[in-house]
Parts: structure tokens; C-alpha cells; sequence
């Protein structure tokens, strides 16, 4: 044989390299097919939660609505009554007002005095304006007489006030006062025309007519007029 007649043929990679090639690529293909189930598998499952939490909200919307219709109903059937109750009807507040404009009546008033009461007080305005008259004036026959016809006049069968009445005698009788009595004689004048207020009350509750008579100034002693009832006499002019 020659020296440059023939060449060996190259043997290859050895037996065991090649076996390990295999190996690492048949590794490598079993990892990549198992990164691409994990993320299948992973993406499966977000997929599911995101359909099942869409499904729950969606539930959950479901059952608030009618809860929230229902709310609405019973609320708007609620405020219809109370706004009818809040605009009654024109027939009714005419009613309403016509009893409003009518005070009630009390128990004093409602009462129809009796005869006796009235005489009582009658008796008793005759003896505080003859008090009066005693305690504080020098002429007392005019003061008693001037005194009556104005308190029978302007108070019991008018309408003056008692104070405006008192305080216009307390003017007119000034120039008969005996000494400077001051608020007491004042004091005493209103009371008495109170008392004659007071029987003016009294009678206008009665149902019968009441009259006064004249006052008697011949006499010179008279305390005070009769009185009638309808009419007929129901006590008798007092006199000294």
C-alpha cells in the first residue's frame, strides 16, 4: 500500500455523545410542550373565574333590581296618602274655618246666673259706692247720685271700660274730695266699678230684661235705684 492512496473514513461523533444530543433534545421538547399545558391550563382557569365572577355580579344585579323596584313602589304608595291627607278638600276647610272663628264658651259664661247672685251683687255695689261716697267726698248725696247714674249708664247698661270709667269720675269729683286721699280713693273707685262690670255680666247672661230707675234727687237720702226684671219690679229703690 501507498502512503497517499487511500484516506480513512471520518467514524462521526462517538456512539455516546450522539445519545446524549438525543437526550437533551427529547428533554428539551417534553419542557416546552409542558410550559405550553401550563399556560393553556392557567389561561383555561382565568377564563373561568373571569365568566364566573361576571356571572355572580350579574346575579347579583339581578336580584337588587326588583328589591329596589319593589322599594320604590311601597315608597310612592306610602307619600300618596299623606299628601291627600295634607290638601283636604275645600268643603273642609270651610268647615275648619267657620268653627275656628267661633270662640268657645265657658263654663261661666254657659251659666245662667241666678236671681239671688244678681240681687247679692247689686247689693253690693250700693253699699261701695255708698262707702265711697262716705269716706272720701264732703257733698256725698251728689257724689253718690253722680257716681250711680254714671256707672248704671256707661258700664252696666253700656259697654265702657271699668278703668276709663273710674278714671274719668275720679276728674269730676276731684273738687268734692274732703282731704288728698291719693290711690286709695282711685284704688277704691276702680273696685267699685269692677263690681259694677261684673253685674253687667251677670244680667246679659240672664234671659230676662233687666231695667234701673231713675235716681231720686228730691230725696236727698237715696243709696240707690230699683231694679226690674221683664218689667216688674225685682227690688226696691234704697233710701237712708
Amino acid at each position: 500500500m501507498g502512503c497517499g492512496g487511500s484516506k480513512e473514513a471520518d467514524p462521526g461523533p462517538p456512539a455516546h455523545a450522539a445519545h446524549e444530543l438525543q437526550s437533551r433534545q427529547s428533554r428539551a421538547g417534553q419542557q416546552s410542550r409542558a410550559g405550553q399545558r401550563s399556560r393553556a391550563g392557567q389561561q383555561s382557569r382565568a377564563g373561568q373565574q373571569s365568566r364566573a365572577g361576571r356571572q355572580s355580579r350579574s346575579g347579583q344585579q339581578a336580584v337588587d333590581h326588583p328589591k329596589s323596584r319593589q322599594q320604590t313602589s311601597q315608597s310612592s304608595r306610602r307619600k300618596r296618602p299623606a299628601s291627600s291627607q295634607e290638601h283636604p278638600s275645600s268643603s273642609q276647610d270651610n268647615r275648619q274655618r267657620r268653627h275656628s272663628r267661633i270662640p268657645p264658651l265657658t263654663a261661666l259664661e254657659e251659666e245662667v246666673p241666678e236671681d239671688g247672685a244678681i240681687r247679692t251683687d247689686i247689693s253690693t255695689l250700693s253699699t261701695l259706692i255708698d262707702q265711697h261716697a262716705e269716706n272720701f267726698y264732703i257733698n256725698r248725696e251728689l257724689v253718690r247720685g253722680t257716681i250711680t247714674e254714671t256707672i248704671l249708664t256707661d258700664i252696666v247698661k253700656g259697654s265702657g271700660n271699668e278703668t276709663d270709667v273710674s278714671q274719668e269720675l275720679s276728674d269730676r269729683l276731684q273738687p268734692y274730695v274732703q282731704s288728698p286721699a291719693g290711690p286709695t280713693r282711685d284704688a277704691h273707685l276702680l273696685q267699685l266699678c269692677e263690681m259694677a262690670g261684673r253685674v253687667r255680666d251677670m244680667i246679659n247672661r240672664h234671659p230676662s230684661e233687666w231695667t234701673f230707675g231713675r235716681w231720686d234727687t228730691k230725696s236727698g237720702a237715696m243709696l240707690f235705684p230699683s231694679v226690674s226684671r221683664d218689667y216688674t219690679e225685682f227690688m226696691s229703690a234704697e233710701y237712708m
